[in-house]
């Protein structure tokens, strides 16, 4: 039979070993504590990933979208003003050509009776000058008949 200092002995090995059992199921736990931590952080990880590029996704979508809506109202509206600024600055031209028109037709009218004038000058002188030459031809013939009286007289 086993003394009782065997048994003692046998009782601090069975201790030992049951310590030395603690310890490596223990560290077992935190190795597996640790590999699961570990993948978890992964899964997380990935997970958080793919929601972060659903995310952008979504956002770069919305944001195209409010791009594309902010440029077509932004060139729309500079449409309207482009429109507005050329048919101002036609309605400018149109006033400044009327205007000019006036100015040229009142400068027409006013060489139209400058030419009148001048007409009515060449009608006078060519009158006069027909005139001249009627009175000039009745001198001359005066004059002949008269040197031709003066011949008979003499």
């Amino acid at each position: 039979m086993l003394e009782a200092e065997d048994l003692r002995q046998i009782g601090k090995l069975l201790e030992a070993s049951e310590k030395r059992t603690k310890e490596n199921i223990q560290k077992a736990i935190s190795a597996s504590e640790e590999r699961m931590i570990k993948r978890m952080d992964e899964r997380m990880d990935e997970r958080l990933n793919e929601r972060f590029a659903a995310f952008e996704k979504r956002m770069d979508e919305r944001m195209d979208k409010r791009m594309n809506e902010h440029f077509a109202a932004f060139e729309k509206r500079m449409d309207e003003r482009l429109e507005k600024r050329i048919t101002h600055s036609e309605s400018m031209l149109l006033d400044e050509m009327e205007r000019y028109d006036q100015k040229n037709e009142q400068r027409f009218r006013k060489i139209e009776r400058e030419i009148e004038g001048l007409k009515d000058i060449c009608r006078i002188a060519n009158l006069e000058s027909g005139n001249f030459e009627i009175l000039s031809r009745t001198v001359q013939d005066h004059d002949r008949r008269l040197t031709a009286l003066e011949a008979q007289m003499a």
